[in-house]
This record gives structure tokens, C-alpha cells and sequence, in this order.
């Protein structure tokens, strides 16, 4: 009987456990949510200081480049060309990518 009511004490702590586990994400879930946009605000404070673009390159990572320039290039494997003219494209494998507002 001991040990089948220390089985159960067990058991119930590991179900209160996931029950707070479960509260737990919830919360931090809504707080994520509400705090969503003024994390993006502040994004858009900071790139305006440091005169900077989010950059979504062609495999689909995002990187921070100077806003200065009006044509950017990717070739995918992390490296760039900024230019303002548009004939500054480096080969056939690099393709143009803009910053995302």
C-alpha cells in the first residue's frame, strides 16, 4: 500500500507539473504576442539610427545592410554587392534582393 501510495503521490506531481508547464507557454505565448510590435517599432528605431535594412537574401535568411545604396545583390552563400547602378550585377548566379519594409 506504501508503495502504491507513493506511486500515485508520483504521479500526481508530475501531472501538476505539466499542468504549470502547460500555464506556463500559455503565458509566455500571449506575452510574445503583445509584445510583438513594439519589438518590430523598436527594429524599425534601431535600422533608423544605424541607416540600416533588414535584407531577406535567397536562401532565405535575414541580414542587416546599409539603406544607402538602391540595388543589392546576393549570391546566396552570405555575400553581397550594394551599388546604386544596376549593371553592377556580379554574374548570372547572383540575384537582386530588396529590403523588406
Amino acid at each position: 500500500m506504501s508503495r502504491r501510495r507513493t506511486t500515485n503521490n508520483w504521479e500526481l506531481i508530475r501531472a501538476r507539473g505539466r499542468q504549470i508547464s502547460r500555464v506556463s507557454d500559455a503565458q509566455y505565448s500571449k506575452y510574445k504576442r503583445e509584445t510583438s510590435g513594439s519589438d518590430a517599432a523598436q527594429r524599425k528605431r534601431i535600422n533608423g539610427l544605424y541607416e540600416t535594412d533588414d535584407v531577406r537574401d535567397t536562401s532565405g535568411n535575414i541580414v542587416n545592410l546599409p539603406m544607402h545604396y538602391q540595388h543589392v545583390f546576393s549570391d546566396g552563400k552570405g555575400n553581397y554587392v550594394l551599388s546604386n547602378n544596376s549593371r553592377d550585377k556580379p554574374g548570372a548566379q547572383w540575384s537582386s534582393v530588396r529590403p523588406m519594409r
